[in-house]
């Protein structure tokens, strides 16, 4: 009796086991973000497609983190597209890290978070091993990113609406 009773906890032990393995998970924590991202950085993202107040158009978007002070980050945005000699300003965003792990950079407003799996892409910036997630709300809509694994902060590409950006070069 009692050595069955010991097997039959050991099997369960091991179904458990086995099905927390499967079980998916970001990549990041939000402590790894905020201690990967520095002042200084500064990614920039080939920008396809049109945006919430853009047309159809390809730019660089990029970003520069201004300062990290506690868990705020203070970084500017701003686009520039081929023809023009002025980049043009998207914002000065003055923000909390998040708390579930997900980038700073593209805001996902309430968020439910949908982790698709592990996926290898090619970007401008080169090739990386990332975590796709869906990123549905009543707002946007569902959205899609690629977390790089082993960057924390680092999205390889985005589709947000109708825009697509894709990672052009790696924090400097």
């Amino acid at each position: 009796m009692k050595k069955s009773v010991i097997a039959m906890g050991l099997l369960f032990l091991s179904i458990v086991t086995v099905a927390m393995a499967g079980e998916l998970k970001l990549p990041w924590t939000a402590t790894a973000v905020q201690g990967a991202i520095k002042t200084g950085n500064k990614i920039v993202y080939a920008m396809s497609g049109s945006g919430e107040y853009w047309a159809e158009h390809k730019c660089n978007f990029y970003i520069e983190v201004q300062k990290i002070k506690g868990e705020t980050i203070t970084f500017i945005t701003y686009k520039l597209c081929p023809g023009e000699e002025e980049p043009s300003s998207t914002g000065d965003h003055e923000i909390n890290f998040l708390k579930n792990g997900l980038s700073p950079f593209f805001r996902f407003r309430k968020a439910e978070i949908n982790i698709k799996g592990p996926e290898k892409i090619t970007v401008p910036a080169g090739t990386f091993q990332c975590t796709v997630v869906e990123l549905k709300s009543s707002f946007w809509g569902v959205e899609k990113v690629w977390m790089i694994d082993n960057m924390p902060g680092i999205y390889a590409k985005v589709i947000k609406k109708k825009a697509v950006y894709s990672l052009k070069t790696l924090p400097k």
